[in-house]
């Protein structure tokens, strides 16, 4: 009897640390686990975003919605019960979630690998059969994951012209459908040596037109770079 109340003390203080009960099969790829045999996305939402916080419950600041519908630019995401991996969260680290909603909570698929790390656009981890790491703006292309996901690809959002030009570049948003603030934009030769660099701050406006005069610059071809955060394109140019 002494003994059998030490294990239950024990197993009393491990509880959070041990998940039980999970008798599905856990599925080996993120498109296996947001797909369902019937192929319906399971989520109600699949998201891009920053974990804030560490233990516990966690914070995601969202960067873009890929799937589903949601106006809110922070979600508190609990841990689910048979949650898979989800003390692997990193705090301050970019992630593409798959995510239920029931009564304005939002939850991590259960028995699912419902998260992939983003780093430098590019997606990482058990993805799809064979694939373990994929540029972010190629991932709707997958079609193990049955769906086509909202990326947006700045080529088709923002214009660029003319081409050549003799020294004045001009950028216009096509269709203001995401964010365009905080934009660094670089010119570079084709040896990788910048020649121009501007940060956009107050971002791209629809309709509007912003130049670049890059009349200084010898001729030759470059290349253009729009990038912040969350997304990055290149243009090439030509210099007369």
């Amino acid at each position: 009897m002494k003994g059998f109340k030490i294990l239950f003390i024990t197993a009393i203080f491990l509880l959070p640390k041990i998940s039980f009960g999970c008798s599905c099969t856990s599925p080996t790829t993120f498109c296996e686990s947001i797909t369902s045999s019937t192929g319906d996305i399971r989520p109600n939402i699949i998201v891009r975003g920053f974990i804030e916080g560490t233990s516990g419950n966690r914070e995601i600041n969202i960067n873009h919605v890929m799937y589903g519908e949601l106006n809110k630019n922070k979600i508190i995401v609990d841990n689910g019960f048979c949650t898979l991996f989800y003390n692997e969260l990193e705090n301050n680290q970019e992630y593409i979630f798959a995510l239920n909603i029931n009564e304005d909570r939002y939850s991590l698929l259960n028995c699912a690998i419902s998260f992939l790390k983003i780093e430098n656009n590019v997606i990482k981890g058990k993805i799809a059969p064979g694939i373990e790491s994929i540029n972010y703006f190629e991932f709707n292309t997958i079609e193990a994951c049955g769906i086509n996901f909202d990326i947006i690809n700045l080529k088709n959002e923002i214009t660029l012209f003319p081409n050549p030009t003799k020294g004045i570049i001009c950028l216009k948003v096509n269709e203001l459908k995401s964010s365009f603030e905080n934009y660094d934009i670089n010119i570079f030769d084709l040896l990788g040596r910048k020649l121009f660099n501007h940060k956009k701050l107050e971002g791209f406006i629809e309709k509007d037109i912003w130049t670049i005069n890059i009349q200084d610059i010898p001729s030759g071809v470059y290349i253009i770079r729009l990038s912040n955060k969350n997304q990055e394109c290149s243009y090439r140019i030509v210099k007369e």
